[in-house]
């Protein structure tokens, strides 16, 4: 959805973006358990048939905790490159 601006379920073009714009609107909060305090998404909705997708904002904070995740895993399983 957030590149195609299609739905992948109805195929409508008739699409609601819901930008995350702070730590506290459209946040995540419960990701301690990863070792991130909040991640701030986007959220994409289909108006048709009410499909949605959450994004991420790969802003730097977030992509070196999650390097820093990748390296972890990479080290348990001795080989790959950290994804399941």
């Amino acid at each position: 959805m957030k590149t195609t601006n299609h739905c992948p379920k109805c195929d409508s073009t008739k699409i609601i973006v819901y930008e995350g714009k702070s730590y506290n609107q459209y946040s995540i909060g419960a990701t301690t358990k990863w070792g991130l305090v909040s991640t701030v998404l986007d959220r994409y909705f289909c108006v048709n048939c009410g499909y949605s997708e959450e994004y991420a904002k790969l802003d730097s904070k977030f992509l070196k905790w999650a390097n820093e995740e990748l390296k972890k895993e990479k080290n348990k399983r001795g080989m790959g490159d950290g994804f399941v």
